[in-house]
């Protein structure tokens, strides 16, 4: 559903960019090639933010070792992922400019400094991945926190067709607005929220879309699925 508040400009946040989230060549139990569709509309997004001067926050996930793992993860045996230093740690899309870089251990983009950085401001677009755990876990924090989420449907993705598009039911049903990627750069209709009940439709739409253009990912490197997103 829309907000009746006439929209302010916003801090763009990208989450969890990074190799061991997407590119299987660090070989991640963390990874997933199909986090990876929401590159090309990060990239247009940002693009634009920094054109109209929005600031662009990255908030990536660092770890020492398995014990500076959440703690379900830690009991699982799960083992290290984004290790400060790794070829796994670094970001995929990487901060330019003024934009800045920040790290947190747990799913919140706010088990980070990301509160302080947003200084009083009260809208984020969320872009990154995934949609069913730190895009997800990030937008209800907002919520809590009386900041308002926008989540473009083409900037954040998830390992699965199913979760990414119930993922982003749960958000517009509860706590953030989601949109389409064209609608958010016109600025059009205080962004053009997605009505509750066709979000899920237009989810499941664009990640299909997504995995016809992947075309199958036996070998498929992360170069050469973003080269086939793009065309």
């Amino acid at each position: 559903m829309g907000s009746s508040e006439a929209p302010e400009d916003p801090v763009v946040v990208v989450v969890d960019l990074q190799r061991d989230f997407i590119d299987p060549e660090v070989q991640s139990d963390a990874c997933s090639l199909e986090k990876a569709f929401c590159i090309p509309g990060v990239r247009r997004l940002l693009t634009h933010a920094r054109t109209m001067g929005w600031p662009v926050v990255h908030v990536g996930t660092g770890h020492a070792d398995r014990e500076t793992l959440p703690a379900h993860q830690r009991r699982s045996g799960r083992e290290a992922y984004c290790v400060t230093g790794s070829r796994g740690h670094e970001f995929v899309v990487e901060p330019e400019g003024l934009d800045i870089g920040i790290y947190k251990r747990w799913y919140s983009a706010f088990d980070s400094d990301l509160e302080s950085l947003l200084a009083g401001r009260k809208t984020v677009v969320w872009a990154g991945i995934a949609t069913d755990c730190c895009i997800q876990q990030s937008v209800f924090e907002a919520d809590r926190l009386d900041i308002r989420s926008i989540v473009p449907i083409e900037c954040v993705s998830a390992s699965s067709r199913d979760s990414f598009a119930w993922s982003l039911a749960s958000m517009s049903k509860s706590a953030g607005e989601v949109v389409n990627l064209d609608r958010l750069l016109e600025k059009a209709d205080d962004y053009a929220a997605l009505p509750d009940g066709e979000v899920k439709d237009a989810a499941e739409m664009w990640f299909k879309q997504q995995e016809t253009k992947m075309n199958g990912k036996q070998g498929l490197t992360l170069e050469d699925l973003l080269h086939r997103l793009e065309q």
